[in-house]
């Protein structure tokens, strides 16, 4: 059966003869080695393949895509196949079983297949474990912690990158050890334990310093810098970006510079400086489309819209977040083009030009459903609520933050928990449910305090002192509101 205009499939029956007769004439036939060259073939494949989406790699001459569109098309096409053939009992004797979650990672992960990625990196590890090769082990272990972090699946991840960075100590690879502290510090960094993720990049920085190894030193200051940012340590971020862009400038790592520069324009922004962000995000995207990255320079271009914005410059803005989502509609990574459109909703929001924003965050809402983007959902979701909330949609706004809500919670991201409750709490009193309003502000309050956030604890108690004002409950709104007793009891 034709399945589209260049592949064929088997129906089921005559899948299930071919096999049976395969195998009564396996001898005969060769079928091993038949299923060994087969093997090779999807193995070379699928690195020839990755080879295309390495930035800092240039693919040989002979590599057997044209460009990285094709590469990603042959990936997509034959993703299912892949698994099967990685999977299967041949396989199990051969280093495709192994090798595929090397080859197929950046695909895997720019996909957001990272189920796939699990099951690959966990049987390499198995298999490397197995067969006495601690090395490749540890190289698995590793690329086991990326997949996990991806199911935000933190502390699996950082089990597997403590082993990992252990073995590698243990065989004296230092090289390879500093990866995996950075992977390490990644995954530490994820599950906010900052001072931890801080200690394992300052570790794999020194290491890459006293190696010579610049690059790799870059990568784990970079790494530093956005730990800062999360810590709300602007100054310290700016610092840590600043040297590790000087140090992509001076080893000619074009790509890694415009990855740098993309943080710290980020920090720019935090420190109030939009004005340069714009600038220095506006350089990170012409360094990516220079080494060919369309990716790097649809997010570049996104988060430049978010600078026009917060500089006031709005049309810029929505033209910025527009070509993001083209870029990112063009190169097949869907959760990108969601979380541009999802910008883009919030400059159309800007504007007045509320239609147009309710369509940009639907169109967010659906391709994150679409790609089980959980995040996503509940990102376009607070769009959504938002601009409801702006054009007196109440019902629907309502509708939407309380989803949002429910998802957060489900991702156990209590700092978007609480801001969604808050929203949700004033859009009830905005449509007099005070009584819902007081509910909702209330447990933002709890979850603010369970997370240690001061100032969204107090966020949320001032809209609980409103909607008890509202409720007429005037006792109790100047307990809370008052300065002496500023916490729930």
């Amino acid at each position: 059966m034709q399945t589209d205009s260049e592949r064929w499939s088997l129906h089921d029956l005559l899948r299930l003869f071919a096999d049976e007769y395969g195998q009564a004439h396996a001898d005969t036939d060769q079928r091993s080695a038949a299923v060994e060259r087969l093997l090779d073939y999807y193995l070379y494949t699928a690195q020839a393949a990755q080879a295309h989406l390495e930035p800092r790699v240039d693919p040989d001459p002979a590599n057997p895509f044209s460009d990285r569109n094709t590469a990603l098309k042959w990936l997509d096409a034959e993703r299912n196949t892949l698994m099967a053939a990685a999977t299967s009992t041949p396989a199990r004797g051969h280093r495709l079983g192994a090798e595929l979650t090397f080859a197929l990672a950046r695909f895997l992960t720019l996909r957001r297949y990272f189920t796939d990625h699990i099951t690959l990196a966990t049987a390499a590890a198995a298999k490397y474990h197995g067969t006495g090769d601690r090395p490749s082990e540890a190289m698995a272990l590793s690329t086991l912690s990326a997949a996990l972090l991806g199911v935000r699946r933190f502390d699996e991840a950082i089990g597997k990158s403590t082993v990992a960075v252990k073995i590698f100590r243990e065989v004296g690879d230092r090289h390879n050890a500093a990866i995996a502290l950075n992977t390490l510090g990644v995954a530490l960094h994820s599950a906010q334990q900052y001072p931890q993720a801080i200690a394992a990049y300052t570790e794999a920085a020194d290491i890459g310093r006293a190696n010579g190894d610049r690059r790799g030193e870059a990568a784990a200051v970079h790494n530093l810098g956005l730990a800062h940012l999360e810590m709300r340590n602007f100054d310290e971020a700016f610092a840590a970006c600043t040297n590790a862009a000087a140090i992509c400038r001076e080893t000619g790592d074009r790509h890694g510079q415009a990855v740098v520069l993309h943080t710290l324009a980020s920090a720019l922004r935090e420190l109030g400086r939009p004005r340069e962000a714009i600038d220095v995000h506006a350089e990170a995207a012409a360094i990516f489309r220079e080494t060919g990255d369309r990716q790097g320079e649809a997010t570049s271009r996104n988060n430049r819209g978010s600078a026009l914005r917060e500089a006031r410059r709005f049309l810029e803005a929505i033209d910025a977040h527009a070509e993001a989502a083209a870029i990112f509609r063009e190169t097949g990574d869907r959760h990108g083009e969601a979380t541009a459109l999802n910008n883009r909703g919030d400059a159309l929001r800007d504007v007045g030009r509320y239609q147009e924003a309710v369509t940009a965050h639907t169109g967010a809402l659906e391709i994150s459903s679409e790609v089980g983007d959980r995040r996503g959902e509940a990102t376009a979701l607070q769009g959504l609520g938002n601009t409801l909330l702006e054009i007196r949609v109440l019902p629907e706004a309502i509708s939407a933050w309380s989803a949002a809500a429910e998802i957060y919670r489900a991702l156990g991201d209590h700092q978007r928990e609480g801001d969604a409750l808050n929203t949700l709490g004033s859009a009830l009193l905005s449509a007099n449910v005070a009584q819902g309003a007081l509910t909702a502000h209330t447990e933002a309050a709890k979850v603010f305090r369970k997370a240690g956030n001061r100032q969204g604890e107090g966020t949320a108690i001032t809209g609980l002192g409103s909607a008890l004002l509202r409720l007429r409950r005037i006792e109790e709104a100047i307990s809370r509101l008052h300065p002496g007793r500023g916490h729930l009891p």
